[in-house]
């Protein structure tokens, strides 16, 4: 028997029976599979059913069927529509799903991918809720196969062969960074990075990557900071960012040093790295304003700190985001980025196009108000500066407001 599920509906034919003492279901719900997961999110979902087995006539609304459907085959798609739990949508032959289906999650992501007897096997496509891709590869009896693609919310991704068990592991791995040819390529386990090479992605195959790797290059480890250390390199510049960026003199006046473009550049392009010790916001908010001069939000827990001497590229050039100085009216934002050598850091991203030369700034989003509730509270050169835009910008009358 076939017939297709498009498990978006409940109609009153289904739910009048979804009341019927014959009937008995267990299901089990699916947590939302992160881009490093390499177990199908199908293999978690399961409806037991537990009945006499009728055949009646099916509402066309719901299902298209070859004049009858199994009552069995109804009361599963409406345990999954009723519940709220993720749907999956496809061509079923004998309760098993064959060829293209959809799995959605609770959030709006979806896999597509290829089903033999219920099973992901062949070619599959992961997204987020928000539409962007996190995977692309192969899948053989549920388990990720062959070369894999897994793709982060920052636009880099982790390419290669995974092993047995489905996990980005070997040592002909690469990260691949946002502008998609400048790559890490070497040893990962399980998607991180143990030893790798500076590389240029050339060309894809079917899917394959082809790397040429600079024989040259330092070798880049996985390098993530801690409290008290900032990192083991301190001085090995990162090779993406340094194709980008540049630190001179800023323009702005009293500001010291700043972050500047190497080339024109497009917007929404990620130029720079926030690389710093790690400290939580207790820390901060309980020390003088002047060492907090480099600090930035991570996240609820944890403050990306840039101390002295490590302010100095002379002492510390591993990553430049902490050089990018403040405006009102800036170029570019920070957005959380995933990094192969540094792990979940912030990056400064262009917000419109960007001139070769020009100096690249961002809104350091301190709070307006003296009481700092709603962010870092403002320091004085911020609160100055604060004035002088707000009377650029209202005109008279904007100094009675300060």
């Amino acid at each position: 028997m076939l017939y297709m599920w498009v498990g978006t509906r409940v109609n009153k034919w289904v739910t009048d029976r979804l009341r019927t003492p014959q009937a008995h279901w267990t299901t089990m719900n699916s947590p939302m599979v992160s881009a490093q997961s390499h177990t199908p999110p199908v293999t978690a979902l399961r409806a037991t059913l537990s009945m006499e087995k009728r055949t009646e006539r099916a509402n066309s609304s719901f299902l298209t069927a070859d004049e009858s459907v199994s009552y069995a085959y109804v009361l599963s798609v409406a345990i999954v529509a009723v519940i709220g739990l993720v749907t999956l949508e496809g061509f079923y032959v004998d309760d098993a799903l064959q060829g293209q289906g959809l799995y959605t999650y609770e959030d709006g992501g979806a896999l597509h991918g290829s089903y033999v007897d219920g099973e992901l096997n062949g070619p599959a496509q992961e997204f987020d809720a928000e539409g962007r891709l996190i995977f692309r590869g192969q899948y053989k009896d549920n388990v990720r196969c062959g070369i894999c693609w897994v793709y982060y919310p920052d636009r880099g991704c982790v390419v290669g062969e995974v092993n047995e068990e489905g996990e980005m592991t070997g040592k002909a791995v690469a990260y691949v960074y946002p502008d998609g040819h400048t790559a890490l390529y070497g040893s990962f386990v399980d998607g991180e990075l143990i030893e790798a090479r500076l590389a240029t992605l050339t060309n894809q195959e079917n899917g394959r990557p082809h790397f040429s790797v600079d024989p040259d290059s330092p070798v880049y480890s996985y390098d993530k900071s801690t409290p008290s250390c900032i990192a083991s390199h301190k001085m090995l510049p990162d090779p993406y960012e340094s194709q980008r960026v540049y630190v001179g003199q800023s323009l702005i006046s009293g500001a010291g040093e700043g972050l500047f473009a190497k080339t024109d550049t497009d917007a929404d392009t990620v130029m720079a790295f926030y690389n710093g010790v790690r400290i939580t916001h207790t820390e901060v908010d309980g020390r003088d304003w002047s060492l907090n001069g480099n600090t930035i939000s991570l996240d609820e827990d944890t403050v990306i700190d840039v101390p002295e001497p490590f302010n100095l590229t002379e002492n510390y050039c591993a990553s430049l985001g902490h050089k990018a100085n403040h405006s009102f009216t800036p170029n570019c934002k920070y957005d959380p980025f995933v990094h192969p050598r540094f792990g979940p850091i912030k990056c400064i991203r262009t917000i419109r196009k960007i001139q070769k030369d020009e100096e690249l700034t961002v809104a350091y989003g301190y709070d307006h108000e003296p009481s700092g509730k709603s962010g870092p509270e403002a320091p004085d050169w911020y609160k100055r500066e604060l004035c002088d835009f707000q009377e650029r910008e209202e005109g008279r009358g904007a100094k009675d407001t300060c």
